[in-house]
Formats: structure tokens, C-alpha cells, sequence
């Protein structure tokens, strides 16, 4: 197993989240345990079962207000309070783990839709390393190579820019810029959830300038570790297997780098304010629009390889 160094460290808030991973999302059930939910016997066996879609695969009824039934007025699994926390699905007992498997390895982390994890990688002032390898993956050439865009990517005595750069040259990617509205754009053709991401997307339309830019960046001087954080955590999630290449992975780091920072000047540029919760919660979104879809992931990158890569 491969991990990010703060990958053990991450605990739920539970009741004291403010975007509820049982709330918004389809809740599907596994085999394995919709199998003991048909046998787990007493009240809370029935309303468990009396709340089940039942198909391929079933999952929980949300309610009026995409809720799951089974969560309580305080935020709280009533499945996890009545039976333990190795009762619930394996989506719920895992979520935001995710796990990349190789014939070597697995690698795991923490997606950026939950708060809490966003919170812990983002805000993380330390350079991040990766545990558990061993010599022979240590010597895989795609594993020399993602280690050295990461190491590209935190040499901090570097602007982010020139960080960017390095890492793009890694895969002969020279002189490469994003288009802002061209990727607004892109965006804004894909999937979308949450209005809240159509908003973020507004702003750029309407506030974001090169002008806007300049200023932001410079407000943001001190803070360059957050999008550090953001493009390492992307290269680690995405490059090893990348699908049409590595090197579509490291553009998709430059990508979400350029969107995410691109809301935020629109933001600092309409309010001349710009904070870590705010960051934080564009970040988030992010995650749930483009992470959470597998086709929105494939359109980006496999955009990105056409309009970048030479092979």
C-alpha cells in the first residue's frame, strides 16, 4: 500500500460537517451487506429494508430533500448508531478514501469533496511524502517519473509558475498557457450538479481579467502552498495508469490549478476579499463536479492530450 504521510491521520467530523457526504449523493449498496441488512432482525432492520431501492444495484430512497432516510436529525448514521460502524455499506465506511490497484500496489488517499480531507491536504504547510514503497517500485519508471513532476512541483524555492514549467517539461511540454474562457467554457459543457458550481463558473465570466489576475496573485504570495497542495495531490491521484497518458494527468494538475485560481480572482477582483474558507470550498466543489464524474475526468483529459501533448 501507497499513501500520502497525512493519509492516516484523517478523522470524519460527522455531525459537525457542513456538506454531509450522506446528503446530495446516491447512496449505493453492496452486495455483501445488502445481504446482512436482510437479516438484521428488530425495528431498525425494517426501516433499514422498508428504505432500500432494491435493483442493480440497490440503494438507500433519498428523501424529499436528498437526505439519506437513514440519517438523523443531528447528522448521524442511524445504521452506524444502532449496529457500529462496520455495518454501514462499503460506499459509506469508505468514502473519501479511494484506492488506484496495480499489479504491484495499491495506492491510496482522500478525495478533496470532503471538507475535512480538502481541509487537511490543502491547508498541510509541509512538503508531502509518500509511504510505502518498496525498492522495485522505488525503480519503476513511471513511478521515477510522477516522483519527479512531485518534486517538480515542491521546490519551493521556485514561484509556482516555474514550478509549473519544470514539471510540464518533464514530458516536453514547452511554452504550454490555458485559455481561460476556453476552459470556462469547457467546463460549463459538462455535467454539473451543484448551482453553486454554476455560480463559481459565473464569476469568471463576469469578473475574471488579466488585471484581476495580477492582483490576486499577488495576495496570494504567501499562500502558494495551497495550490502545491491541490497540483501534488492531482499528479499522486492520476498519473500512475493515466489514461491517454501521464502527461494528460500533469496538465489536468495545471488545469485545476489554472480554473480554481482563475474563481478565485473573479472573487478577489468583485469583493477585493479572499480567504482559506473560501478557497476551500471552491476546491471542494471542484472535486464533486469534476472528480465524482468519471466521464467529466475522461473529457478533460483526453481534451487536454489533443490540444497539448505532440505524442
Amino acid at each position: 500500500m501507497v499513501y500520502p504521510d497525512y493519509y492516516t491521520r484523517f478523522k470524519c467530523t460527522a455531525d459537525k460537517c457542513r456538506h454531509n457526504c450522506c446528503i446530495g449523493w446516491e447512496i449505493d449498496i453492496d452486495e455483501e451487506t445488502l445481504g446482512y441488512y436482510d437479516m438484521v432482525p428488530g425495528d431498525i432492520g425494517q426501516r433499514i429494508r422498508d428504505n432500500i431501492t432494491y435493483g442493480d444495484p440497490s440503494c438507500f430512497k433519498m428523501t424529499a430533500d436528498n437526505r439519506c432516510p437513514m440519517l438523523n436529525e443531528r447528522g448521524l448514521c442511524e445504521i452506524m448508531l444502532n449496529l457500529g460502524a462496520d455495518s454501514v455499506c462499503d460506499i459509506c465506511y469508505e468514502h473519501p478514501r479511494f484506492y488506484n490497484d496495480f499489479d504491484t500496489h495499491t495506492e491510496c488517499g482522500l478525495g478533496l469533496c470532503c471538507e475535512a480531507a480538502c481541509h487537511m491536504i490543502i491547508d498541510n504547510k509541509d512538503i508531502v511524502k509518500l509511504e510505502g514503497y518498496t525498492d522495485d517500485m522505488r525503480s519503476d519508471p513511471d513511478v521515477i517519473l510522477r516522483d519527479r513532476a512531485i518534486c517538480c512541483l515542491q521546490n519551493r524555492s521556485k514561484p509556482i509558475a516555474e514550478r509549473i514549467n519544470d514539471m510540464l517539461g518533464l514530458f516536453n511540454i514547452a511554452d504550454c498557457s490555458l485559455s481561460i474562457p476556453y476552459w470556462t467554457d469547457i467546463m460549463y459543457s459538462l455535467e454539473r450538479l451543484s448551482p453553486d458550481w454554476t455560480r463559481c463558473l459565473d464569476l469568471i465570466k463576469e469578473h475574471f481579467s488579466r488585471d484581476a489576475l495580477r492582483d490576486f496573485r499577488q495576495h496570494m504570495q504567501s499562500r502558494q502552498t495551497e495550490y502545491e497542495q491541490l497540483m501534488v495531490y492531482t499528479v499522486y491521484r492520476y498519473m500512475l495508469g493515466c489514461h491517454p497518458s501521464p502527461a494528460a494527468a500533469a496538465l489536468l494538475a495545471y488545469l485545476s490549478y489554472s480554473v480554481i485560481e482563475a474563481i478565485g480572482a473573479a472573487i478577489y477582483g468583485a469583493t477585493g476579499e479572499f480567504d482559506l474558507d473560501t478557497q476551500l470550498e471552491i476546491i471542494r466543489l471542484y472535486s464533486c463536479e469534476i472528480e465524482y464524474s468519471t466521464e467529466n475526468v475522461g473529457i478533460l483529459l483526453d481534451t487536454l492530450a489533443e490540444n497539448y501533448c505532440n505524442n
